[in-house]
């Protein structure tokens, strides 16, 4: 069997990491890819210590004065410390969720030719980015993703494609800010 290294010797044979996972030549993810882990240093998933952080969002809308400035300095320590939270009680039914999670993936089904219309430039105010951090030929670790970026505030702006994204997001953006 070919390597991963001669199977995509071609750049326009894999043109994302979506491609690339669903190519016949991938066996192991490449090397630049990887973080080599210590087994000693991985925390143990059922430690209290190390769960997800979860936010109860209502709070910052229903909450006493001192609530809501605690879960503010919660929410500043949890960012600094882990980068992420589980957010509940944010007013987003699952159904919407759902939609948004199928109409975001709907882009990524789209044929590469569609999805160049949106191809990651270096405008930072750009409307609409899509792009891959797939590169073999850097010689250190990537992230393993494909990405697309959308500006919806102030100003909402959406993909035309495909074909419901535009209403699911928009939806959802007004869900995410309380404008119900």
């Amino acid at each position: 069997m070919a390597t991963v290294a001669q199977a995509v010797e071609t750049p326009s044979s894999v043109t994302s990491i979506k491609s690339l996972a669903e190519s016949a030549a991938l066996n192991a993810v490449p090397s630049a890819y990887a973080f080599n882990i210590n087994p000693e240093d991985e925390a143990d998933p059922n430690d209290p210590e190390f769960a997800i952080p979860i936010i109860d969002m209502s709070i910052l809308t229903s909450g006493t004065p001192e609530q809501r400035s605690q879960i503010i300095h919660d929410l500043v320590k949890i960012c600094q410390d882990w980068g992420f939270f589980i957010a509940i009680n944010h007013a987003v039914p699952a159904s919407l969720m759902k939609a948004m999670i199928d109409a975001t993936h709907g882009f990524f089904k789209l044929p590469d030719e569609e999805k160049k219309e949106f191809k990651f430039g270096n405008d930072v105010l750009e409307m609409f980015k899509h792009g891959t951090s797939y590169n073999l030929a850097l010689d250190k670790v990537l992230l393993w993703r494909d990405f697309f970026k959308v500006r919806t505030h102030p100003e909402f702006y959406s993909l035309c494609k495909p074909a419901n994204f535009s209403e699911v997001s928009m939806e959802f953006g007004k869900r995410t800010r309380g404008w119900h």
